[in-house]
């Protein structure tokens, strides 16, 4: 996906499965376990390891262009983590709904 905000830049806006991991991992391990995973994730990049898409890492992404995105897992993490312990989260459906409202927060803040 391109995304054009003048007529000399071309900003390209990778397309992974970080998304769906992140929210797998907060969904096993837990609201507090998982936003804590998310978190350290976000440290490692922010250091400097290439955990990021196309095996980027710097602090310079986290308050970039599509930092959004990046603290946006920190936020779905939480919250999707929280929904994860209602009784309702249980049944059959409930992992849509979770995954459904994860996505939709990574993608607003993104």
């Amino acid at each position: 996906m391109r995304l054009r905000l003048s007529s000399s830049k071309v900003y390209v806006i990778p397309i992974t499965l970080q998304t769906l991991v992140i929210l797998l991992l907060v969904v096993l391990l837990g609201k507090w376990r998982g936003t804590a995973a998310v978190g350290l994730y976000l440290i490692m990049g922010g250091i400097g390891l290439p955990v990021f898409a196309q095996g980027k890492a710097g602090f310079e992404h986290l308050i970039g262009l599509t930092s959004g995105f990046l603290w946006g897992f920190l936020v779905a993490a939480f919250v999707v983590g929280m929904l994860a312990e209602r009784p309702w989260a249980q049944k059959w459906w409930g992992p849509f709904g979770l995954f459904f409202t994860g996505h939709l927060m990574i993608l607003a803040m993104g």
